[in-house]
């Protein structure tokens, strides 16, 4: 057996057998909304619950424990835009046009503290040190103000943007953000230096870098974060390859046989430089139609880390989307309704190799 003939012996097995869920829970009534989140130990899981008629509530349910609401809390008709979960507690992100607003609850599913409105909410860990951005736009400046979570305190309050620095590719949360600095004048050449590229770091208050030595991995870069604003770490398809790119803007290519999936299903998350992301099997591959036999639907999980990609899960597939969220050595997996945009009666929550 070649060692290709292997390999896919491997994941036919491995699809057949499924993998064995730590905890699952299907709605009584209703159904889960798209919007979940682990805790960072993977322990706790928080879902928002549509009950069919109108109603949304947040619920806070322990993984170690048959999935038991530890918390929950009416959140009205309003269908969130996305949830953390924090050290604090879930916080629920709501969007309308161009108007975020965030409210933050505790273990207890207690209402904490609300952050915004503004065009812009997002949440970020520096240094250990869990902050959730709040940003306005005002005509060409960004005002954006960085809370610290845990203290429940502003942290730095920022105007960015001015004649020298022009914003264009925000990232890492709304905490940093690239755009073109104006050439300064150098004594030594008594002449105006060109104008370059840097980033500028809203928690320090300063540039953290300047200029690329390689324009044209800066402009593919570039490029691409235009399209994902406050993104960090992320894989993208480009020339029939999939790449990543890190949060200081390193460019690198990720070994996977691309053709092999759905690309339109790609699905992904950061934390740091450690990308974890999904894709569907096309059950009508190239290799699959060379020997006229259709691979069997599956949905996959891997995680790039170090130049380094490795499956973690792999799901048999059973033609429905799914939304997922992972968090320490777990993933927390919806499986939507066929035929409605929005949701889903079952989610479960596996571990990851």
């Amino acid at each position: 057996m070649t060692r290709m003939a292997l390999a896919a012996a491997m994941l036919l097995a491995g699809a057949a057998r499924g993998e064995e869920a730590v905890w699952r829970v299907e709605t009584a009534k209703g159904w889960f909304d798209d919007a979940l989140a682990l805790d960072d130990a993977g322990g706790r899981l928080a879902l928002v619950v549509n009950d069919g008629e109108g109603g949304l509530d947040l619920e806070v349910r322990d993984v170690e424990h048959q999935g038991a609401v530890v918390a929950r809390a009416a959140l009205g008709d309003v269908v969130p835009a996305g949830l953390v979960f924090t050290r604090v507690g879930p916080m629920v992100l709501v969007r309308r046009d161009d108007t975020a607003l965030a409210v933050l609850y505790d273990a207890a599913g207690r209402r904490v503290r609300t952050y915004g409105p503004a065009n812009e909410i997002a949440h970020a860990v520096r240094g250990g040190r869990e902050l959730v951005a709040v940003v306005t736009r005002r005509g060409a400046t960004h005002e954006v103000v960085l809370h610290d979570v845990a203290r429940g305190k502003v942290l730095v309050k920022r105007v960015v943007g001015d004649a020298d620095f022009t914003p264009r590719t925000w990232r890492n949360g709304w905490t940093a953000v690239g755009g073109r600095r104006a050439g300064r004048y150098d004594p030594k050449l008594d002449r105006r230096t060109n104008d370059t590229e840097a980033v500028w770091d809203v928690v320090e208050g300063r540039f953290v870098s300047d200029g690329a030595t390689d324009l044209v991995t800066q402009a593919r870069v570039l490029r691409e974060r235009e399209r994902r604003p406050g993104a960090g770490a992320f894989v993208f398809v480009d020339g029939g390859r999939l790449w990543a790119v890190t949060e200081d803007d390193r460019l690198a290519p990720v070994e996977l046989p691309l053709s092999t999936y759905e690309v339109e299903s790609l699905r992904q998350q950061a934390r740091g430089d450690e990308i974890t992301f999904s894709l569907r099997v096309d059950p009508l591959n190239p290799e699959a139609i060379a020997r006229q036999k259709r691979d069997p639907e599956a949905f996959e999980v891997f995680r790039w880390s170090g130049g380094t990609v490795t499956r973690v899960l792999r799901l048999v597939g059973d033609g429905r989307e799914v939304v997922w969220h992972v968090a320490g050595g777990r993933i927390a997996v919806l499986r939507k309704h066929r035929a409605f945009g929005r949701g889903g009666p079952e989610v479960a929550v596996y571990p990851l190799r």
